[in-house]
């Protein structure tokens, strides 16, 4: 049975739904994608980014490597092209009903198929939006496309789903505070697990168990968690390393709730942690808490970042510190649990971008002393009118576990 026998099986059955939203929300959606491509002159949006797809079409698939496509036009019906595999996914947590499937042995003609649907939409010649910056557009089909359309236009349109996903309805909202009870049911279980004796993979197993088993889908990121002199390196994670007293335990987890998640940074210290610890600790804390006090409607991200820095000025010599005070999350697929394509989804300095309710993020606050330790101590928040919703358990002190 080739792709499109199965689809045409699928579609001819009664089909069970798992949409996350109602269909009319995805339309609303829809509506003001399209109000935003008429103001930048796009003909056709094709959306390519697993976040977009799921956000305008319901697509919810652990398979974000497979080549999807969701043609968009500024009038008219939607058009999904989609692998054989995933037609089930597209029908159970999908809206859209005019799919367009290929086979693994057609994966070479994708480029040739978009190009042809391009031209069912009377579009050879349009101008045509592309997300130029994620990683779902490949090199190939993006200079394929430009080979097999010569006379249309081509234009960077990374940003304007984002511009459209990044405000919060009162359901995603919801969402993300469900996304939080799992992530903090998997941090309080892992406390239990940090003692001399047990390993980093003894923590991220209780975690990983505590989220999943409260309900938790698939997961952006699997549970991160670093320990001793690892902690103090970026971008690691649990290998099999024995925990010891006196060492600090960092972990970064993000439950997720109808793929959407809100995500916490916690510090355990196996024993009474040390007076460079608690300074690093409390210089976190102070961080956190300026951006939490700073943030608000109609200011810009920059203007919180700089408020910021004040909690950390101290120690900037000695620690690593990104300064990213805040990173766009909520939808999430991994391999991450920022929900951004651009500089428009952080809070740092430099970026002007004036905050909007709705809007949510991720408080990234660790700082590191190199190949010495970590001390992380994260929310998740929503921007409201008068500050900021604090969507995670509110409690940020470093843990100290007796040895």
């Amino acid at each position: 049975m080739r792709g499109v026998d199965y689809l045409r099986e699928l579609m001819n059955s009664p089909r069970p739904k798992e949409l996350a939203f109602s269909v009319a929300e995805y339309q609303a959606r829809v509506a003001k994608v399209r109000s935003r491509m008429e103001a930048m002159g796009v003909d056709l949006l094709l959306v390519t980014s697993p976040l977009n797809l799921c956000y305008l079409a319901g697509y919810n698939t652990f398979s974000v490597d497979l080549h999807a496509c969701l043609l968009v036009p500024r009038q008219g019906g939607l058009v999904f092209q989609v692998s054989a595999m995933d037609i089930p996914a597209a029908l159970l947590t999908g809206w859209i009903d005019y799919i367009e499937t290929y086979d693994w042995k057609e994966r070479d003609r994708i480029p040739e198929r978009l190009a042809s649907l391009v031209g069912e939409q009377g579009l050879e010649r349009g101008r045509l939006g592309l997300e130029l910056k994620v990683p779902s557009l490949p090199v190939r089909l993006y200079q394929e496309l430009r080979r097999l359309l010569p006379e249309a236009r081509f234009e960077d349109a990374s940003e304007l789903v984002f511009a459209v996903r990044q405000i919060k309805s009162p359901t995603e909202l919801e969402y993300m505070r469900q996304a939080a009870t799992l992530t903090a049911a998997g941090l309080r279980a892992s406390y239990h697990a940090v003692a001399p004796g047990n390993t980093d993979n003894d923590v991220a197993r209780a975690g990983y168990d505590a989220m999943v088993g409260a309900g938790s889908e698939f997961l952006p990121v699997e549970p991160i968690v670093t320990s001793g002199r690892r902690s103090g390196w970026a971008h690691t994670t649990f290998k099999r390393t024995p925990l010891h007293l006196g060492d600090v335990v960092f972990l970064e987890y993000g439950g997720c709730y109808q793929r959407y998640t809100a995500p916490m940074m916690r510090t355990v210290s196996i024993g009474e942690p040390s007076p460079a610890v608690r300074r690093v600790a409390d210089a976190v804390r102070a961080t956190v808490e300026l951006v939490i006090e700073n943030v608000r409607a109609g200011r810009t991200a920059g203007d919180v970042a700089r408020a910021a820095r004040k909690g950390h000025a101290v120690l900037d010599s000695e620690v690593y510190f990104q300064e990213v005070y805040g990173e766009a999350t909520g939808l999430s697929f991994p391999p991450t649990l920022v929900e951004g394509s651009g500089g428009s989804a952080v809070i740092a300095e430099g970026i002007e971008q004036v905050l909007q309710p709705g809007m949510t993020f991720h408080l990234p606050i660790a700082m590191r002393l190199p190949d010495k330790f970590c001390v992380g101590l994260s929310e998740t928040i929503a921007v409201t009118e008068t500050g900021c919703e604090i969507l995670t358990e509110k409690r940020r002190d470093l843990m100290v576990i007796a040895a």
